[in-house]
């Protein structure tokens, strides 16, 4: 199975509306499935429906053992776990009123947006890219909804013109007409309207305006490519599985080896007996010598492991996962981290953040506007103002990151809220420091709240 990446659907058209709607769909609905074909040979990939599998064996084929040892459930878990670890926090980098932040927050949790995050990493890390939409409620209480959508289902178009502007977010199903047969209705969104079309019969179904300002449908890509995060190395993965699988018919085979008969004239009889009995008797002849043995050929698994060790080692150094070693005796956590590929690994899930970032802007950028416009600008940010934050690494080298902390804070010629920012310890900088104010040097504390404090 080889595969390279989905290719990313562009448009030559300038913008989309109801003359040139039909093209459009038709063209990127056609390279949606040439995508799609990869998308589900990843995904039985993933859930370990791999070559081994089908493989045929010439040569003795009743010792044809098929082992698939799933390292691509392994690689596409911890990729996206990895990434999202702890959820994504939205906190203020700027003149953000803290309490608004806190109910956008709040909404944010309401669309149980944590769980739907993973499903989306996973989504990314199998098949090499997600989406998600955003819809406006008419609820004081809850703006707005966020779903995950599948990849499978979905596609967006973009503009062929600098930047590749996002022109129309694209899901489909399946429904049955009154003829009972199977027609593709797909619902589409440009910045303005909402179209419903019938993508076998090639007819516009339905078109209306929206006022969302935005395309909901939002792609998540992994990379620019839109590769997995196992398929750069889904032929090292395969060769694994055939050698688990020959030492699994190596050891078969040396079990039922094929027996030899020097000499010994061989008949149905003198097979079965030798079966039967286990043993049997032959005879030279005085100038003739007769024999009978086992053909034996044992595989070297000192050396078959050696190789396979390497060949994962190289796995996971291509995908970006700590290598399988064990810290030696006096290593210190510092050195295992190092040691064991951890600093590597943080470097490769750099470009993975951003690319899901620069995504998760959009999403920050819309559901913003349905918050401000269903609240009627009683919750109003401005998503510049506003960090995404990943905080999975909080904790690492924290003895370090606190002496810095301190370090700093003892400068008299800082701001201290620069000292919260740089060091890394506090997932909301502005909101630490915020609640840290009465107890930072300089700031006036009066006897009585420091000792109410002290109780």
């Amino acid at each position: 199975m080889a595969t390279f990446g989905r290719k990313k659907i562009i448009t030559t058209y300038k913008e989309i509306n109801e003359n040139n709607i039909a093209d459009v769909l038709a063209k990127s609905y056609s390279i949606h499935l040439e995508n799609l074909t990869a998308i589900n040979n990843l995904y039985n990939y993933y859930r370990g429906n791999q070559e081994i599998l089908s493989r045929v064996k010439a040569v003795r084929s009743d010792h044809n053992a098929k082992i698939v040892e799933n390292h691509a459930f392994e690689i596409a878990n911890f990729i996206a776990g990895y990434l999202l670890a702890k959820p994504i926090q939205y906190i203020a980098n700027g003149d953000v009123n803290v309490d608004k932040l806190a109910k956008y927050n709040a909404y944010v949790v309401n669309t149980l947006k944590e769980s739907q995050d993973m499903v989306l990493a996973k989504d990314r890390s199998i098949c090499g890219t997600g989406y998600r939409i955003s819809l406006p409620l008419d609820d004081v209480n809850q703006p707005f909804e966020a779903y995950v959508l599948s990849p499978k289902n979905t596609f967006v178009v973009y503009g062929s013109s600098i930047g590749n502007k996002a022109l129309i977010g694209c899901t489909y199903h399946a429904e049955t007409n009154k003829n009972n047969v199977e027609e593709i209705i797909i619902e589409a969104y440009t910045k303005d309207y909402y179209y419903k079309f019938n993508n076998t019969t090639s007819v516009l179904v339905d078109k209306k305006p929206h006022t969302m300002g935005e395309i909901p449908i939002i792609e998540y890509p992994l990379n620019e490519e839109r590769i997995g995060s196992f398929e750069p190395v889904i032929t090292m993965l395969d060769a694994i599985n055939l050698i688990d699988s020959d030492r699994v018919n190596a050891i078969t085979q040396f079990v039922q080896a094929f027996l030899v008969f020097k000499n010994v004239e061989v008949n149905e009889k003198l097979v079965k007996d030798l079966k039967d009995l286990g043993a049997i008797q032959i005879a030279d002849n005085g100038e003739i010598q007769a024999s009978v043995s086992y053909i034996t050929q044992e595989l070297n698994q000192s050396q078959v492991q050696t190789f396979k060790d390497d060949m994962l080692q190289t796995i996971y150094k291509i995908v970006g996962m700590p290598q399988q070693n064990s810290g030696g005796g006096g290593d210190n956590g510092i050195a295992v981290i190092y040691k064991d590929g951890w600093t590597e690994v943080e470097a490769k899930m750099r470009p993975n953040e951003l690319a899901f970032k620069d995504s998760e802007r959009q999403f920050l950028k819309l559901s913003l506007a349905f918050t401000k416009t269903m609240t009627k600008g009683k919750v109003d940010l401005d998503p510049s103002l506003i960090e995404i934050k990943f905080t999975r690494s909080n904790y690492e080298n924290i003895a370090q990151k606190v002496d810095a902390f301190v370090k700093l804070m003892s400068l008299n010629n800082i701001d201290p809220l620069l000292a919260y920012q740089v060091v890394g310890l506090f997932s909301d900088p502005e909101q630490a420091y915020q609640k840290s104010q009465k107890f930072i040097k300089g700031n006036p504390v009066t006897e009585n709240e420091k000792g109410t404090e002290n109780k």
